[in-house]
């Protein structure tokens, strides 16, 4: 490929992360106008912080700095092979965790299934069945995931492991994931100690997650998998979350 036809590659990525913002900008407007109309769980929604922080990244990685996203663990290689790691890591690791957490904190997870300010909550209280559970899984497994993936993972986790001991960057990372569980639980008025095991599920989670990512070389489809599988109505089903 010569120099110009390198250039126009170039330039035509930099065109497509630029829509992929622009799309995730008027997604955003659009879908809390939609949860405010069609809300019926009582309270505010609140809309993951994730979200705008990845438009952002991907606009400075992707356009500013004219990065392949990569970067970011955005990678096809071993597509299928991935999804299931990521299967199999939902299972014996977040199922696992879950029946641990239900057995040693009485009602946590019933708790965690009955707040009104979640997302999640506001497809399974607001519309009926099956449409909640379906609308449900296409947020957890199209946004939620990816997007904290992309965050934690595919951008905090890859750029500190390039300058730190992986094992420093994951658990750096981990801390950060696990606060913010502990502090969404803290401002939906969780008790104390809900609000820490949230804290605590959260880090133990990262680091399952930030492992899986490493180990299938810095590739966010597993643990994009495991997250979403985890955070699904079949979760809901067996665990209560």
């Amino acid at each position: 490929m010569d120099g110009k036809s390198k250039e126009e590659t170039k330039k035509h990525g930099r065109v497509f992360y630029l829509w992929i913002v622009i799309f995730l900008i008027i997604g955003f407007v659009f879908f809390s106008i939609f949860v405010d109309t069609f809300s019926k769980t009582g309270g505010t929604v609140s809309l993951p912080i994730a979200f705008p922080i990845v438009a952002i990244i991907i606009f400075y990685e992707g356009v500013i700095r004219k990065k392949d996203l990569t970067d970011l663990g955005i990678k096809k290689e071993n597509f299928w092979r991935n999804v299931g790691v990521g299967v199999l890591l939902s299972v014996f690791g977040f199922f696992a965790m879950f029946a641990l957490v239900k057995f040693a904190v009485p009602g946590l997870m019933e708790e965690i299934a009955g707040r009104a300010e979640t997302v999640s909550n506001f497809f399974r209280f607001s519309f009926s069945f099956p449409l909640n559970y379906i609308l449900q899984t296409i947020y957890v497994f199209a946004l939620l995931a990816p997007a904290e993936e992309l965050l934690f993972r595919g951008f905090i986790q890859g750029r500190l492991q390039k300058s730190m001991d992986l094992h420093l960057a994951i658990g750096i990372q981990s801390v950060l994931f696990g606060l913010t569980h502990g502090i969404s639980a803290y401002t939906a008025g969780l008790s104390a100690i809900h609000c820490m095991a949230c804290g605590l599920m959260g880090l133990f989670g990262g680091a399952l997650l930030g492992v899986a990512f490493s180990k299938t070389g810095d590739n966010i489809v597993a643990p994009w998998i495991a997250h979403a599988i985890s955070d699904s109505p079949l979760a809901l089903l067996i665990f209560g979350v």
